[in-house]
């Protein structure tokens, strides 16, 4: 599983929540540009989509 280094941030955090994933490497073409994780949530969201996000997870 990868995301895109053009996704936005809901759709990267969606894609996490989805497969349950707590972090996804950044594909620019097909080069590795970066990962995105679990802990970037709080820089990149508001508290409570935060708070959603690591609920979605931590559940089975």
């Amino acid at each position: 599983m990868t995301i895109g280094a053009d996704n936005g941030v809901d759709e990267d955090f969606e894609t996490m929540t989805q497969h349950k994933v707590q972090r996804l490497p950044v594909i620019d073409g097909t080069g590795l540009v970066g990962m995105v994780a679990l802990g970037d949530a709080p820089r990149a969201l508001d508290a409570p989509d935060a708070g959603r996000l690591v609920a979605a997870l931590s559940t089975d």
